[in-house]
């Protein structure tokens, strides 16, 4: 099975003062989201095929919980200064309607969402259910 990268996160302060460094490099921001049951949100930069996602802890209680611990998205958040990764990439088939695996996964539902692997942020982008603006490398770079 081929696989293909759907969207790279990274770990961001509260609210993601960090966006404005892409917005000043030229991106364009699309719609912020909130993950309920997860206890993160989101503020994302949308391309023809994939995203960049700031994330941040905004309830820490739902991100600590028994159904998200195993995902260890608080445990990288909380030390982003430097003592764990604060990058993560996150894939898709490339085939759509493959069901295959590539690696050993396990199915993770967020409390009263729907079960991962999910649509892909780029698909609903295609979909046009994402109002990005695929971006364009500003003038100087």
């Amino acid at each position: 099975m081929s696989i293909e990268l759907d969207h790279v996160f990274v770990c961001a302060s509260p609210g993601a003062p960090e966006a404005e460094e892409f917005i000043r490099f030229g991106l364009h921001e699309g719609l912020p989201n909130e993950h309920p049951g997860q206890g993160t949100s989101c503020r994302r930069f949308g391309f023809a095929n994939t995203m960049i996602e700031l994330l941040w802890v905004s309830n820490p209680r739902d991100s600590q919980s028994e159904a998200t611990g195993r995902t260890l998205l608080w445990d990288r958040w909380s030390a982003r200064d430097g003592r764990a990764s604060p990058f993560g990439v996150c894939v898709r088939p490339a085939n759509p309607e493959s069901t295959e695996l590539p690696f050993p996964a396990w199915e993770y539902t967020r409390q009263g969402k729907f079960p991962l692997p999910c649509e892909s942020a780029a698909s609903q982008y295609r979909a046009g259910r994402q109002q990005w603006r695929p971006a364009t490398r500003p003038s100087g770079y």
